[in-house]
């Protein structure tokens, strides 16, 4: 996404918003959610869910363009994504330790 956003940030914003969509499209993310969704323990969803809304966050600030890549707002973007990641990899952890007790 990141890719397509900034190879398409000083064409027409509906092509941006194209390729962005593609580009997530392409990545397999959804499928990759259903699967964790359907074979993680149930306690997982929520903080796959979580992954997934920021996720979608960031297409949709991808795609509008907006904020700017090289500003603050858009770090705070990238940093909430990167938070809901670390704490779904500490819960799968923490499932498999459980797991394997």
């Amino acid at each position: 996404m990141h890719t397509a956003a900034t190879t398409h940030r000083d064409g027409p914003a509906d092509r941006r918003d194209a390729a962005v969509r593609e580009a997530f499209r392409a990545s397999g993310c959804d499928e990759v959610r259903e699967n964790l969704l359907i074979c993680a323990p149930e306690e997982m969803a929520d903080v796959v869910e979580d992954v997934y809304a920021s996720l979608r966050e960031l297409l949709e600030v991808f795609a509008a363009g907006d904020p700017a890549l090289d500003t603050l707002e858009f770090q705070e973007h990238r940093l909430r994504h990167a938070q809901a990641v670390w704490a779904a990899r500490a819960a799968m952890r923490a499932a498999l330790e459980r797991g394997a007790r």
